[in-house]
């Protein structure tokens, strides 16, 4: 078998992994909001307001001359959304 061959099988085993693990976090995720619907509820509500200032912050970014400015802007915003997230969920 060629390497080329066998790195075609190995991408593929590790797409059906993630895709399996995909499936497994959605349903996982599904039963959760079932079995807490109000807490479902106003997490739906964070995540719309999230993805609004989201967007709002994007509009801004565009706004600025130099692509390159931009770029470091988003790469710094990701890298702090990243940092409160991961304080937040480890006091949890």
């Amino acid at each position: 078998m060629s390497t080329d061959a066998q790195d075609g099988q190995m991408e593929s085993g590790t797409e059906g992994q993630v895709a399996k693990m995909a499936d497994s976090l959605f349903v996982r995720i599904a039963g959760i909001k079932r079995d807490h619907p109000e807490a479902a509820q106003r997490i739906d509500a964070l995540e719309l307001e999230l993805r609004q200032s989201m967007e709002s912050l994007h509009g801004e970014f565009e706004k600025l001359d130099e692509k390159r400015s931009r770029d470091l802007l988003t790469v710094l915003l990701i890298n702090d959304i990243h940092r409160a997230t991961e304080s937040i969920l480890s006091v949890s």
